[in-house]
């Protein structure tokens, strides 16, 4: 067997901020997992939005009758569009509660590494803590457009 997983206190605070990151292989940078939640969201929109253009094309080709095409396309597309703000909603709501959660974890770290010299056994040294309290972590910048022409 592996060896135990380190406290939280024996956790470096770079390490800490990695934790609460991953590396997306295919594009070869880090992602928040706040960032992850949007990018996969967003994606799914993209998914079903191409499914459905697909079906109208297939309908296109076998459907000569344009007004039902223009109508059906435009009852689809009001659909797509309350299901992407349901969706966006919902994805609003749980960077909310991330964010929450966040910000809960970090106050009781702190809280943990101020108190916890309070709380030690007696026959125990209190811990020696050689580094200062992590800074709280900023929001990353928004992404910035990329305004240059395709080559």
């Amino acid at each position: 067997m592996g060896r135990p997983p380190p406290r939280f206190s024996e956790v470096s605070p770079s390490n800490r901020r990695e934790n609460m990151e991953y590396r997306d292989e295919k594009a070869n940078v880090w992602i928040s997992v706040e960032d992850s939640m949007i990018l996969q969201s967003s994606m799914m929109a993209l998914s079903l939005m191409q499914v459905t253009l697909f079906r109208y094309f297939l309908l296109s080709v076998k459907s000569n009758e344009k007004n039902f095409l223009s109508t059906s396309f435009q009852q689809e597309l009001g659909g797509i569009t309350t299901a992407m703000d349901r969706q966006k909603l919902l994805l609003q709501e749980l960077t909310s509660n991330v964010k929450d959660m966040l910000r809960n974890t970090e106050i009781a770290v702190r809280s943990f590494m101020i108190l916890s010299s309070r709380f030690q056994h007696p026959n125990k040294p209190p811990p020696q803590h050689h580094h200062k309290l992590p800074e709280p972590r900023q929001p990353p910048p928004p992404p910035q457009p990329n305004l240059q022409p395709p080559p």
